[in-house]
């Protein structure tokens, strides 16, 4: 049994769709990582302020301080290949579900 063709209104606005979605990616995987940079910028702030309060009265802070940035530094490197990957995996269902649009 062969299956009717979508109208071609629906066949060119899902193809300016999938191009609008695949067009966005860097847009997705910007804002993504921009989250995830503020996140970490908050974190280092907030490290930052418990070293000067604690500095003159306790040196001890400073390999707390150091144990501290290093964990923030691996989570944020982490937090940036999952920001892109999820910016590219959001990007590639759009322009899947604009592909389905039309073959189903």
């Amino acid at each position: 049994m062969i299956r009717a063709l979508p109208e071609t209104k629906t066949i060119v606005d899902s193809i300016g769709d999938g191009i609008v979605d695949a067009a966005e990616w860097p847009v997705r995987c910007a804002e993504n990582v921009a989250a995830v940079a503020t996140v970490f910028a908050n974190s280092v702030k907030g490290n930052m302020d418990n070293l000067k309060e604690r500095m003159p009265d306790d040196p001890s802070v400073i390999p707390d301080t150091v144990v501290v940035a290093v964990g923030q530094t691996f989570e944020v490197g982490l937090g940036m290949v999952e920001a892109l990957a999820k910016g590219t995996l959001d990007s590639f269902e759009a322009v899947r579900k604009q592909i389905s649009r039309v073959t189903r």
